[in-house]
């Protein structure tokens, strides 16, 4: 979406908004009747993306040389 700050920011508020909505549903859910922190959730999700991100780039670097 650029730098355009107008259109980017309601954007990313929604797909924050959005994502924590969903870890709390998750955190709720997985272990019920427990409730499992929204932090934790997200942390999990996140460090499995960021091994994803790291893992591919990885795999890229290698594939050109």
């Amino acid at each position: 979406m650029g730098d355009h700050v107008r259109r980017t920011l309601p954007v990313t508020a929604l797909a924050g908004a959005g994502f924590v909505l969903l870890c709390d549903v998750i955190g709720r859910v997985i272990r019920f009747p427990y409730e499992v922190p929204v932090g934790t959730v997200a942390g999990v999700i996140g460090a499995a993306v960021f091994v994803w991100l790291v893992m591919r780039s990885a795999a890229g670097k290698e594939a050109h040389g």
